[in-house]
């Protein structure tokens, strides 16, 4: 497939240490990265200094952030969301001072019955990060994670038409098809607003995330669609687990082990790049 797609990773699933995870990025030939975690915290609880820090460690790597993979908006629906502004405004120093104008957000938790009842208060609290945002020169994305207000497709698209070129949309098809919905009809309806995608695939209402192509998600038809657009970010964010399903798997692809025993999270890191290869290369 003809593509000028940009591919970065959750670098934190192959290793919680900013030196782990350059090192695999480089492995894997990779020039991009969605910061989440360094050296065990994350990215909104860092200094100054740490994230200072961490800048030049991958300045000198020649890694580019392409996401502050912010936790923003992973609290209940009325807690206080006054501290949760706050993080916020800290994820987009450090997209600041990483150069990426992407800032991951969530739509709050909150009881799945009562999610569309309660759209007005989730909608004045969203408007609040919204608000935030505002002439900073960075982007809100929203992720259709689940157990959100925002993670079904219609839900989705209620957010986004309300704040419309405010908002972004993270398209992630495993988390749509665990919370039982189809990821091709999902994108049908989402698709003017996506403008990052996560390479995660599962198979329909099922928890078990597995290799992208290797589920129900659709991922080959959907990055066909989005092969067009110049530069869209497609970030590797595995959520593999080690199971003796998984190592037939890696002996099927022929990944390579870097140590005996069990599989390690660094292998089923290449596991995923391995697999999005395949589908950008049919």
């Amino acid at each position: 497939m003809q593509h000028t797609f940009r591919i970065s990773g959750f670098a934190d699933e192959a290793s919680p240490s900013l030196e782990g995870q350059i090192r695999v990025l480089r492995q894997e030939r990779m020039e991009w990265i969605d910061l989440r975690v360094v050296d065990g915290r994350n990215v909104v609880d860092l200094t100054d200094e740490a994230l200072a820090e961490a800048a030049r460690r991958l300045e000198a790597a020649g890694i580019r952030v392409s996401c502050i993979a912010s936790p923003v908006g992973k609290i209940p629906f009325d807690a206080p969301i006054g501290p949760e502004v706050e993080r916020l405004r800290r994820a987009i120093a450090a997209a600041q001072r990483l150069g990426t104008p992407y800032v991951r957000i969530f739509s709050f938790f909150l009881p799945q019955a009562e999610a569309d009842a309660l759209a007005g208060p989730v909608l004045e609290r969203v408007e609040a990060f919204v608000r935030a945002a505002e002439g900073t020169g960075v982007r809100l994305l929203h992720e259709n994670e689940k157990g959100i207000f925002g993670d079904t497709a219609a839900r989705c698209l209620q957010l986004h038409r309300t704040f419309g070129d405010a908002l972004g949309a993270i398209f992630d098809p495993a988390n749509f098809l665990q919370c039982g919905e189809r990821p091709w009809e999902a994108f049908e309806a989402l698709a003017p607003y996506v403008e990052y995608m996560h390479i995660k695939d599962a198979r329909l209402g099922q928890m078990e995330v597995v290799p992208a192509g290797m589920g129900d998600g659709r991922l080959a038809d959907i990055l066909r669609q989005l092969a067009a657009r110049d530069g869209l970010v497609l970030s590797l964010e595995p959520h593999l687990a080690a199971s003796p399903w998984m190592e037939q798997i890696m002996a099927r692809e022929r990944i390579p082990r870097a140590a005996a025993g069990s599989v390690q999270p660094e292998e089923l890191f290449s596991l995923a790049h391995r697999a999005l290869e395949k589908l950008l290369s049919a």
